[in-house]
């Protein structure tokens, strides 16, 4: 779940397409905050954040670009650190994966 430590601001939003055909329950909207953490909400009925993690390469850094492949499964982004990765998210948010175990970079 996400840290309730003070709001950073939102960066970057992507909403994932894919997740959203027939699977409500899934969390379907990315968003990238200014310390670099990356909230995945589902946004049907009571908005709630289902997971975070830290996208940036380390602490302090923030995410300059993000995007996935058509599919939603996986996560590119890039930070200020010049660190370029790229998650395996294809379970992270959604009912398959009841442990929200953070994605595998």
């Amino acid at each position: 779940r996400a840290a309730t430590t003070g709001a950073a601001p939102v960066d970057k939003v992507i909403f994932l397409e894919e997740r959203v055909r027939g699977r409500r329950n899934d969390d379907c909207m990315l968003v990238s905050s200014e310390r670099g953490n990356a909230y995945f909400w589902n946004i049907y009925g009571v908005a709630q954040c289902g997971g975070s993690f830290l996208m940036a390469c380390r602490e302090g850094e923030s995410v300059l670009a993000m995007c996935t492949d058509p599919e939603n499964k996986r996560l590119f982004c890039g930070d200020t650190a010049g660190c370029i990765s790229v998650y395996d998210i294809r379970n992270y948010g959604t009912a398959e994966n009841v442990k929200n175990t953070p994605p595998k970079r």
